[in-house]
């Protein structure tokens, strides 16, 4: 089951709950100028937002905000036609128990940490640019996803 979420990240990855089938479910892409797209695979649709240079992000899991000058557009497709991870894209999937960063570097270290900054969990993607972390056993609360090369952004566990 997925948890769609938005997210709140300092270089630009960025809640209404669907009862619909899992294969009518939308995933939502942001499409920056110069061709990246950061996609986000959630339980939730994500609520966008504009909020003064911003485009903000919001789900349940997850928030993220873009600055409106890098931003192209913003589309919502259909999960079951997702194609594979793009060149520049940037995918974000968070399910049940795990959380899964595809796009990402090859071999980057990405560390999940609590608000008050200790790091809770780690790992380094693989050479395709693929890094999961299991959220089982995480208590509730807010944690902040980073990766070494600068890129951030908060999920919610509940």
């Amino acid at each position: 089951m997925f948890k769609r979420a938005a997210i709140v990240s300092s270089v630009a990855l960025c809640a209404v709950p669907l009862a619909i089938a899992e294969d009518s479910k939308e995933c939502l892409i942001v499409h920056m100028h110069g061709g990246s797209r950061i996609s986000y695979v959630l339980e939730d649709t994500p609520v966008v937002t504009f909020e003064g240079e911003n485009l903000h992000v919001e789900a349940s899991q997850l928030s993220d905000d873009h600055k409106l000058a890098e931003v192209e557009k913003f589309t919502f497709e259909n999960m079951a036609a997702l194609p594979l991870v793009q060149a520049d894209e940037w995918r974000i999937t968070i399910t049940d128990h795990n959380m899964t960063l595809e796009g990402v570097t090859p071999l980057i270290h990405i560390t999940l940490s609590d608000i008050q900054g200790r790091t809770i969990a780690a790992t380094n993607a693989n050479t395709e640019g693929i890094a999961s972390l299991s959220l089982s056993g995480i208590s509730k609360g807010v944690y902040i996803v980073s990766t070494s090369d600068g890129k951030s952004f908060k999920i919610f566990i509940k």
